[in-house]
């Protein structure tokens, strides 16, 4: 035998209502349904509370509140029943709600609103909708009565959140039923004093009394019918990928319920656990799906937790002194006068030290909190024995619950480095003897990621969701795009990545559940807001998602004004852009201390050689302790492409111009040609050898004419070139004569950095190299002869995107 319960968002409309009632008829002939408890219709409560507080100010507007209330019953009685049979239900509406006129009409008369009168006016909700689905069930050939809770359920005269007399009430109950055969659809939230008084239950009341009719009649199972598939890992409007728990004990079920889970309110549960009746909690609208069942004990999962419940919002108040320390009887005072105060505290915690106290409240309490605990300890305060309660406001508790927590060592790190790694910071921690429940708070502001990440963490601990935030779209940009999607075909890693956020020079626009990679192109045509680096950080910042990389595929130095920021939120970074590893010294070392003290990534694979794996190697040889001694090496798979192509045969500037239109060069080939991009190049690997090197100490052999200076406009630049191919064509010639060929080399020893122009001879390294080839040469302690060389295509937005995508991959894996 089973007894079941809907809530009002079951009951929310007359579509709704069928639908239960099919699910009723099926339970009465499979289940043997014996009593059905039904909420109020969805909103109903709310609206008689306000109908009600409008009467207590003498507002005539509560008459508008009262007809919708009646109108919207009527219109349910138009929707579920035949013509024929409507005007006995009206009839029956009309009966009920007189009462409910008069005394509405005589609140607003005196203007004054009790506890016990909002109870009875807040009861017409139940009594109306129970009416109305024993009405329906018996349309339908099922034989079912109405039945008021009120004349069953006893309680104290506590209005608004009366406590129910067990043993009067189940008694009732259990006669009641042996003489009514008859399904019993039953008011829940209300029950009625010893003077017959209409009482509330408090929050969760229907659920409550579902729990209290089951316990009393020994059911098998309580199902409890809501908008939800059961119990989720967590609230998926804050964490959408929760999922619904198969079961769970009535502790972690009670746990998660006290920090906020909304589906189960922890009285509801007491009297099925007396007698170890399990709870099923499933979706009206999915009524297929088996839903979560809470009970005694459950099967073991995979899953080190079974859920992560919160509280948006807490105010801690925090007690403090050294004459706490060793002092008898503080915390039993401090709980005390909160207690003698009608405060709830939500949650404790307390350092070994004794030195303080901190306790979570609801805001709501918050004031009448810290003078309650200031009066209660005010001769301490005025001895400078104990300071002024501190009050810390817009906090939130997150509680991790599960049984098998309590089987797994370091549990406790595994969530702290989690929420590390997240860039959150705990402010207070609680955790029971039993370890099914840790709980912590932290600032409310980043509740949404840490939730998430703690989700992930626990939940999918051998996936990684990666979220890019893309600044430019160029070339690189657009071949990264390209790779993210064939990467995404393949889809044989556990490393997901996601483009949450993208910017070009003139929009920007951001998709928390990420972009389709095959459409990167069309958001950005059509995105709409302007773009704005400050702006696309700080959305960057506040999206709530884990595991999130800045990509710069900018040239520019704007973007990287936002590294330092980025790190301190617990963004890595993620750039081809070499601007930022050549700013000024005290730029560089900040940038790279954030990096390392935030524990974030800043990778810059791509700053040297594109794709080439130039700076990791080199990396490694100085973790192994190697020093290096000279760094030579051409560094512009541009360049090099041109002296390699430059034979004579073709001007030098037509070369220019066909390597400008394949893509080879930047939009401006002067930005090539004057050697700058080889200088940083030069800087950077001096820099990761441990020199100091500024970019103004680099010797730079400009490429671009002295008289082209002058000219600013891109296109007026390159008509111009050809006034200079004799002059190219007799270096070409001089350094035939000498059997070499030219080579842009840069250089770096004994403290000088040089990149200019060469011409080398056959016993020279670079001399047999060819196409965009870039080739760099380490001479070390290790390597002192024959320097390690690395060499390779050096240019191209193909493998730099290449390069750009490991660099996330190692973002992902180490973020």
């Amino acid at each position: 035998m089973i007894v079941l319960k809907f809530g009002g968002s079951s009951l929310g409309t007359p579509e709704r209502v069928l639908a239960a009632l099919d699910i009723v008829a099926k339970a009465r002939t499979k289940e043997n349904a014996r009593a059905v408890v039904c909420s109020a219709f969805g909103g109903a409560t709310d609206q008689l509370l306000e109908t009600a507080a409008l009467a207590a100010t003498g507002n005539p507007a509560y008459r508008d509140g009262l007809q919708a209330f009646i109108v919207r019953h009527r219109e349910a009685v138009t929707a579920l029943f035949p013509e024929n049979r409507r005007s006995e239900h009206d009839q029956t509406i009309t009966t009920i709600t007189a009462d409910l006129i008069n005394v509405l009409s005589g609140v607003a008369l005196i203007r004054e609103l009790s506890p016990r009168t909002q109870d009875f006016i807040v009861s017409f909700g139940e009594r109306l909708s129970c009416y109305l689905v024993a009405a329906g069930l018996r349309e339908r050939g099922i034989p079912a009565d109405f039945c008021d809770a009120r004349r069953l359920v006893r309680t104290d005269d506590g209005f608004g959140s009366a406590k129910v007399d067990f043993d009067i009430t189940n008694q009732q109950i259990r006669a009641h039923f042996a003489s009514h055969e008859a399904l019993q659809i039953v008011t829940g939230f209300v029950g009625s004093t010893e003077n017959e008084e209409t009482t509330t239950l408090g929050r969760g009341g229907s659920d409550y009394t579902v729990s209290i009719f089951g316990a009393a009649l020994g059911a098998s199972e309580i199902q409890i019918w809501t908008d939800v598939d059961g119990v989720l890992t967590a609230d998926p409007r804050k964490v959408p990928r929760a999922f619904t728990v198969d079961q769970l004990t009535y502790e972690e079920a009670m746990e998660l319920a006290h920090f906020g889970a909304k589906v189960i309110y922890p009285p509801t549960m007491a009297p099925a656990m007396r007698e170890q009746i399990p709870l099923r909690i499933k979706n009206t609208f999915r009524p297929e799906v088996d839903g979560t069942l809470v009970g005694r004990n459950r099967e073991a999962h995979t899953y080190y937790a079974s859920g992560i419940s919160s509280i948006d919002e807490v105010t801690l108040l925090q007690l403090s002194g050294a004459g706490m320390i060793a002092a008898a009887g503080i915390a039993g005072r401090l709980f005390a006068a909160l207690a003698a105060a009608k405060i709830n505290v939500i949650l404790i915690s307390q350092g070994s030290s004794e030195h303080s106290i901190c306790v979570a409240v609801a805001p709501k309490d918050a004031v009448l909190a810290e003078r309650t605990v200031n009066e209660a300890f005010t001769l301490e305060i005025n001895r400078k024995q104990v300071e002024p309660v501190q009050v810390e406001a817009r906090k939130s508790v997150i509680a991790l619950v599960g049984e098998q927590m309590r089987l797994v060592p370091g549990i406790a790190a595994r969530i702290f480095q989690t929420l590390a790694n997240a860039k959150v910071n705990v402010v207070a921690i609680a955790q029971g003897s039993s370890e099914r429940n840790v709980s912590f708070v932290v600032d409310a502001g980043v509740l949404p990621r840490a939730l998430r990440a703690l989700h992930d963490g626990f939940f999918f601990p051998q996936e990684r969701h990666v979220h890019l935030f893309l600044l430019g779209h160029g070339l690189v940009g657009r071949a990264l795009a390209d790779q993210l999607q064939a990467r995404a075909r393949k889809n044989g890693s556990n490393t997901f990545i996601k483009v949450t956020g993208m910017a070009n020079s003139r929009v920007m626009t951001f998709d928390e559940q990420g972009f389709d990679l095959a459409a990167l192109d069309e958001a950005l045509a059509s995105a709409e807001t302007r773009s704005d680096l400050e702006a696309f950080l700080q959305a960057a910042i506040a999206m709530p998602v884990p595991h999130k990389i800045l990509v710069d595929n900018t040239a520019g130095e704007a973007a990287t004004e936002l590294y330092h920021r980025a790190l301190d939120a617990g963004i890595s970074v993620v750039t081809p852009n070499k601007k930022a590893n050549t700013r000024d010294l005290a730029f560089y070392d900040t940038l790279h201390e954030k990096a390392r003290r935030n524990h974030t990534g800043f990778f810059y694979e791509t700053n040297v050689g594109a794709g080439l794996p130039v700076i990791a190697p080199l990396q490694d040889l100085l973790q192994a302790g190697d020093q290096v001694n000279r760094i030579v090496g051409m560094m512009s798979g541009t360049l090099s492409y041109l002296f390699h192509t430059f034979d004579g045969a073709t001007p030098f500037s037509q070369l220019v111009s066909d390597a400008k239109e394949a893509g080879y060069t930047e939009p401006d080939p002067r930005e090539d040609l004057n050697g700058m991009d080889v200088a940083r190049k030069l800087v950077i690997l001096a820099r990761e050898a441990g020199y100091r090197l500024e970019l103004d100490d680099v010797d730079v052999e400009n490429l671009i004419p002295a008289e082209l200076g002058p000219i600013q406009d891109v296109g007026d630049f390159m008509t111009a070139l050809p006034d200079f191919d004799k002059r190219w064509r007799q270096r070409l010639d001089d350094a035939r004569v000498e059997g070499k060929v030219l080579r842009y080399i840069a250089s770096y020893s004994d403290g000088k950095a040089r990149v200019a122009l060469e011409a080398v001879g056959p016993d020279h390294p670079f001399y047999a190299t060819s196409g965009s080839d870039n080739m760099f040469c380490f001479y070390t302690d290790f390597y002192p002869n024959t320097p390690l060389t690395i060499r390779g295509p050096g240019a191209g937005a193909t493998v730099t995107a290449a390069g750009v995508l490991g660099d996330i991959l190692k973002a992902a894996r180490g973020n």
